[in-house]
């Protein structure tokens, strides 16, 4: 049987660093890394060193944001436990001064290629930040790319998701919900109220107390706030005087405009008291003389 033996005064360690990466094979094998890896997880930074800074020496990513642990640290000098933390961004576009090099775009302009999509924005929806004339992948050619419209919950390949009339990259440059057929509930959709006239984006296009719908009910005009010109409004009309706001000769119950102008009858004077001449006496004069 053959026994081994230490050389004379050299101890050997229990729990080695066999990687030479700061951690013992113990510790290792609790982590979960490779105690024959300095770098278990390949990401630039050693596997003690992520351990004492915080981060996943299993993980190269450990915040999840795309960008590898060592790359934010010593490239982006960004956190790598911030998912939020886009490091040097120089023209506060969301994308990192070094991405920015990478891709060709210019870290000190938000928008590049000057087609009113930002940088950032035009990197997430896949289109070129380089091109303006490249809108991206389009399944429906509403103008809205598929990668938007998967963000925003249209459907890609139908061009008029809520079938208003209205293609959704309109509706979203318009500033108009193209989830909704109806942006301002006013009960008239987005599509009608632009054939017609009216404001899609607000409910009551006139301002004159009635929503363009109601206004639609009663055939009064929701983009003119006196339909018939009386000098009224169509909401005073219709909520106070109860008048016709269609109809400029219409005052309302019990009264006429001509009647204002028109000579009214005297009264008998009833007042006991009163003095002068009764003069309501004359008018049974003729039927007397008859």
């Amino acid at each position: 049987m053959t026994t081994t033996t230490n050389p004379p005064g050299v101890t050997l360690d229990p729990d080695p660093d066999l990687d030479g990466d700061g951690l013992t094979a113990s510790q290792e094998e609790e982590i979960g890394t490779d105690p024959d890896d300095p770098d278990t997880d390949d990401d630039g930074c050693g596997d003690g060193d992520e351990v004492a800074r915080g981060t996943d020496p299993t993980n190269p990513d450990t915040d999840g944001d795309g960008y590898n642990d060592c790359e934010e640290l010593n490239e982006l000098v960004s956190d790598p436990l911030d998912p939020t933390d886009p490091g040097i961004d120089t023209d506060d576009d969301g994308l990192p001064d070094e991405l920015e090099e990478e891709i060709g775009t210019d870290p000190e302009d938000d928008d590049t290629d000057d087609d009113k999509f930002g940088d950032n924005q035009e990197f997430d929806r896949g289109t070129d930040p380089l091109d303006p004339d490249d809108p991206g992948d389009d399944c429906d050619n509403d103008n809205f790319a598929d990668t938007e419209e998967l963000a925003f919950g249209t459907d890609e390949c139908d061009p008029d998701t809520d079938d208003d009339g209205l293609l959704d990259g309109f509706e979203i440059d318009a500033g108009l919900d193209p989830l909704d057929p109806d942006s301002d509930n006013d009960g008239i959709s987005d599509g009608d109220e632009l054939a017609a006239g009216t404001n899609p984006n607000t409910n009551d296009s006139d301002g004159d107390g009635l929503t363009d719908g109601e206004e639609q009910t009663l055939g009064t005009d929701p983009d003119d706030a006196d339909t018939d010109n009386d000098g009224i409004s169509d909401s005073e009309e219709v909520n106070q005087l109860g008048t016709d706001p269609l109809d400029p000769n219409d005052p309302g119950s019990g009264f006429t405009r001509s009647a204002l102008f028109t000579p009214q009858q005297p009264q008998p004077d009833t007042d006991d008291g009163g003095g002068g001449f009764p003069w309501w006496i004359l008018l049974a004069l003729p039927a007397v003389a008859i």
